[in-house]
């Protein structure tokens, strides 16, 4: 609510009950490691001293799109995009975590299994994030699969392959004492013409 409340709207509130993963953003400790959390779960106290980015601070029209966005937005792993935040936060902090190792689809699968989708069925998002960042080896060893005949695709739709990297965006609210500094973030004028280009990220 909090982080709802001071304009980084594209947290988005749903269960309340840290089973969807809509909430998800990520958090960077002293220990340096960055960690999704579901921030419906977590009390503002708790974040005393811990840096919360929100996925305004991974990527914006005004300061570019992070490779995840550009990822699940190129693949169309987004269809009514409420849950799209949380997706690229969980992908974000598994990506910033890895620090440039290699990533198997495993790996992504187990990193993503906290986050719901009602729409597209797993398949576009999961399918987006391992074509962009997985091994393309372990690709060709677990490929997709046409689901009207169940003959390995030749993965003709697969998006160009991005670097494992975060952005360094504003969006970012660090947490001292109970007292928040944030960056400034996008509006929702600022954003509005992406809606007409492509999938929406939120």
């Amino acid at each position: 609510e909090y982080v709802r409340g001071i304009g980084l709207t594209g947290t988005k509130v749903a269960c309340g009950e840290g089973g969807c993963g809509a909430c998800t953003v990520v958090e960077v400790g002293e220990d340096g490691v960055p960690r999704a959390i579901n921030s419906c779960l977590r009390l503002l106290c708790a974040c005393d001293g811990l840096t919360i980015t929100t996925t305004e601070g991974l990527g914006s029209q005004t300061h570019g799109f992070s490779q995840v966005q550009e990822a699940i937005a190129e693949s169309g792993g987004s269809q009514c995009g409420f849950c799209t935040p949380g997706w690229v936060g969980a992908m974000s902090a598994l990506l910033a975590r890895s620090r440039g190792k290699i990533l198997t689809s495993a790996a992504i699968e187990r990193s993503l299994d906290g986050n719901l989708c009602r729409c597209t069925g797993y398949r576009p998002i999961l399918q987006a994030f391992k074509t962009a960042f997985a091994d393309i080896e372990d690709l060709n060893v677990t490929p997709c699969h046409d689901v009207r005949t169940g003959q390995a695709c030749r993965r003709a739709c697969d998006p160009p392959k991005h670097n494992n990297t975060v952005a360094n965006l504003p969006g970012v609210v660090t947490i001292t004492a109970g007292i928040a500094q944030e960056s400034t973030h996008p509006t929702v004028s600022s954003i509005s013409p992406v809606f007409s280009q492509k999938s929406p990220i939120f």
